[in-house]
């Protein structure tokens, strides 16, 4: 077998195209692969026979490494001439319209990518550049996106926000629950951004959707009632336990600053045994908090409030029940006269519809919150994302399930 027939097989070339020559060169650990074209043409535009006008200039595209060495394809691309279309450039086989890579080589990038969720590792492994890895990553992408076309709505949805950059700069996060795959985002979390998000889907598939979930912030609630008309504002039980965490962790800290110091001994060491969940207690933080919940402090009296709401969230409850026990709870919350609980129980007040719809399918925001800690990841191997377009073309590249192999 010669070296021309080696590589026609090793690249997969086919007729019309055919390999002339294969230059070597072992001081470079290079391949050079010069292939032309034989055969009878067709326009590229409306597949019609058409005679070759003449041939473009020698133009170069990087293919997957043979034998340890970099192998480079190159080939004066014929243009061919009808009727019709005038003068065309006839595609290659082997690669797509303006990409200077193979689809096979390209295909390889990407695998490499989803492994790595690195550009710059990508690019050390493959021997690129990290404008070259940009560009393969953005053109998977924007191939994605029209391949998915137009969205179906799924029954479920989340929204959420994620920090970007420095200072206070946020962007939206809509995910599918259903089928675990973040469906856009867009820079930032005003209502008109969120408008836009909810808009990806049409006015009809917005019907279908049955519930959202969301934390608190108005934006959301405020945009979804607006543009999804049949669905459930569902605000995450999660969001509301983390305003309780922090309320009982601002007072344990005001009060064990102003007890005496033989009273501060029933609060020391108590930080984490307080804040935990009940499955993630020790023997040892039971032990603690054995007389705890009896005792005089207004530490004490937040804790008894915040494990009250955890039960009522895990009690078997209709939705209609549940307003009823979260009533009771927020004016039994704003007779403890302690500054933290009473914000918490005025936010419960203010957001109790949606509080109350998750006892109808109890259903979180917890898909969001798990995307936004894998988007996070994603930004720490990056060192951070100061252009709100590349963060966006790296979210739905490796978290939007799009068809990105370029074959």
């Amino acid at each position: 077998m010669t070296t021309e027939k080696f590589y026609e097989q090793l690249l997969g070339v086919r007729l019309p195209w055919k390999i002339k020559t294969v230059d070597l060169s072992i001081i470079d650990e290079r391949v050079d692969v010069y292939v032309e074209f034989q055969g009878k043409a067709q326009c590229p535009k409306c597949d019609k026979e058409a005679s070759i006008h003449d041939y473009a200039s020698s133009r170069s595209w990087r293919h997957l490494d043979s034998c340890h060495m970099k192998t480079f394809l190159h080939c004066r691309l014929p243009r061919t001439k009808c009727d019709r279309c005038k003068v065309k450039t006839l595609a290659p086989s082997w690669s797509v319209a303006s990409s200077r890579f193979t689809l096979m080589f390209e295909s390889f990038v990407i695998k490499v990518l989803l492994a790595t969720k690195c550009d710059t590792q990508t690019a050390k492994i493959l021997k690129l550049t990290q404008k070259e890895v940009l560009r393969i990553k953005n053109n998977a992408v924007d191939r994605g996106l029209k391949r998915r076309g137009e969205l179906e709505a799924p029954e479920v949805l989340a929204i959420d926000e994620k920090s970007y950059g420095q200072g206070q700069k946020y962007i939206t996060v809509l995910v599918d629950h259903d089928n675990d795959k973040v469906v856009e985002l867009r820079p930032d979390r005003t209502e008109k951004e969120v408008a836009k998000l909810l808009q990806s889907y049409t006015e009809a598939e917005r019907q279908k959707v049955e519930s959202i979930t969301m934390d608190m912030w108005s934006a959301f609630k405020t945009t979804s009632e607006k543009y999804l008309e049949n669905a459930l504002i569902i605000h995450d039980r999660y969001h509301i336990a983390s305003h309780m965490g922090k309320a009982l962790e601002t007072t344990r800290r005001v009060e064990q600053n102003s007890l005496k110091e033989d009273e501060k001994k029933s609060l020391k060491g108590m930080r984490f045994c307080l804040l935990r969940s009940i499955d993630n207690r020790t023997e040892k933080d039971f032990t603690k908090l054995v007389g705890f919940e009896s005792g005089n402090l207004d530490t004490a009296r937040v804790f008894m409030m915040k494990e009250m709401l955890r039960e009522l969230y895990e009690s078997p409850l209709t939705a209609m029940e549940a307003q009823i026990y979260f009533t009771s709870w927020i004016a039994l919350a704003r007779e403890q006269s302690i500054a933290g609980l009473t914000r918490v129980a005025k936010t419960i007040e203010n957001h109790l519809e949606g509080i109350c719809n998750y006892f109808h399918k109890r259903l979180t925001n917890a898909i969001a919150e798990t995307k936004n800690g894998f988007i996070q990841e994603l930004k720490t191997r990056a060192r951070g994302f100061m252009n709100w377009r590349r963060y966006r073309i790296n979210i739905l590249f490796h978290f939007g399930k799009l068809d990105l192999d370029p074959q």
